[in-house]
């Protein structure tokens, strides 16, 4: 049986056909206050983050801060790793979120896997993930 958790990613996922539900529209994440990107002036060159992975990580970045280990948050952390499987941080927070919830890890490795899958030349964090289960 796949976890709520992962059901509840592909159930937003697949009712969006194709168009992000932002997160700043979504009920269950009304009680956080985003945390935008702080690059300190610093830009040598802006990226053209778009409005979608903007507005993830700004929650994800919030949550972070708060330390919220929950459904919701691994159920984020899923959707930051489908915009840049790259991203350590989403996949250590998200190791942690596994520990407090305990995920179905079956599941878990069916999703790492497929994210190998996928971007072969970005598994090396999905890979690492993976041997930590």
């Amino acid at each position: 049986m796949l976890p709520l958790s992962f059901l509840l990613t592909l159930l937003v996922l697949m009712s969006t056909c194709g168009k992000h539900l932002f997160y700043r529209d979504r009920k269950e994440w009304n009680d956080i206050t985003p945390v935008p990107q702080d690059d300190n002036g610093r830009h040598i060159v802006n990226i053209a983050y778009s409005e979608e992975f903007v507005d993830a990580h700004d929650y994800f970045r919030a949550v972070l801060l708060k330390n919220e280990l929950s459904e919701r948050t691994f159920s984020l952390t899923s959707e930051i790793l489908l915009m840049n499987p790259a991203n350590y941080t989403a996949w250590e927070y998200r190791r942690r979120i596994i520990k407090e919830i305990s995920s179905d890890l079956n599941a878990e490795l069916r999703f790492v896997g497929s994210l190998i899958e996928e971007y072969s030349k970005n598994y090396q964090e999905a890979r690492s993930f993976g041997r930590l289960l």
